[in-house]
């Protein structure tokens, strides 16, 4: 068995020792020092982990019973928070309007039974559709599965990957032993009403978990003759050369670049070529 407090330190509760929040993958954290109606453990109750977020929690194949333990220690009238719950993928409750059910500061407690995990990992998921999700806390038990402290905490990496520019377009390549992504990049102000993408975007990673952000490679005026729009593009390796193929606008119509550069992040030694049309290279 396996116990969590929340938002919160370890506690014991009936006897049972529920451990400080850990497992968790997102997620913040509140509390409160109100007395809680319905419980004599009031400690339990008095911290959350909110948000859209989930937890997940090393275990062996097995098959588990869930107490998720709730209070709406926050809200204070009906329909401000409305939420569900999904352990392993099956549905605890939808749409829970938390106060409106239990009320303010009042302990609330809601089983699942006979839940199968075979992947390693017993997935707790809280989303919502007015405010955030909550959970005060939860404890696991088995007949005969068991915590795998040797399993460390479950990586997983973000959706989207990028949650620092409006990116689209994505084009993966791998290099050795590396993907990277190459992308457009959507600026906040538009011109014109429309799409306004100005460079191109380029991350990657070794294990489609943690991220490295290379910046940007190029921009529509790394070519001399470019006017706007940088468009989706795609790169290939030549003899230990490494070339961007980019579309672009300039006076005369749209254009297809190639940028040169020694390592897939840059820097360009040089824009290489534009295309259609005879007799309209460019190199430098």
């Amino acid at each position: 068995m396996v116990a969590v407090n929340s938002g919160g330190s370890a506690i014991t509760v009936a006897g049972v020792p529920f451990g400080a929040d850990q497992y968790f993958r997102g997620g913040s954290v509140n509390s409160t020092s109100d007395p809680i109606a319905g419980t004599d453990d009031d400690g339990l109750y008095q911290t959350e982990r909110y948000g859209k977020y989930s937890y997940e929690v090393p275990v062996s194949a097995a098959t588990y019973d869930v107490a998720l333990h709730f209070n709406e220690l926050y809200q204070t009238t009906a329909a401000s928070r409305v939420f569900s719950v999904t352990v392993e993928d099956q549905t605890l409750f939808s749409d829970l309007d938390l106060y409106a059910t239990a009320g303010h500061d009042t302990a609330y407690t809601r089983v699942i039974k006979g839940v199968p995990v075979s992947d390693g990992y017993l997935s707790i998921t809280l989303t919502a559709t007015i405010d955030n999700g909550t959970l005060s806390g939860f404890a696991i038990y088995s007949e005969d599965g068991k915590l795998d402290a040797d399993a460390g905490p479950w990586s997983r990496g973000e959706n989207p990957f990028v949650q620092t520019n409006y990116t689209a377009d994505p084009a993966p390549v791998v290099f050795g032993d590396r993907l990277y992504v190459y992308t457009t990049h959507d600026e906040d102000v538009t011109v014109n009403n429309f799409y306004t993408m100005n460079e191109w975007r380029l991350y990657s990673t070794t294990d489609m978990v943690n991220w490295t952000d290379h910046g940007s490679p190029a921009n529509f005026r790394t070519f001399s003759w470019g006017r706007d729009s940088a468009w989706a593009a795609q790169a290939v390796e030549r003899n230990g050369q490494y070339f961007l193929y980019v579309p672009l606008n300039n006076n005369s119509g749209s254009r297809i670049g190639v940028a040169v550069a020694r390592q897939p992040s840059g820097p360009i030694q040089r824009p290489a070529w534009q295309t259609p049309g005879a007799g309209c290279h460019e190199q430098h």
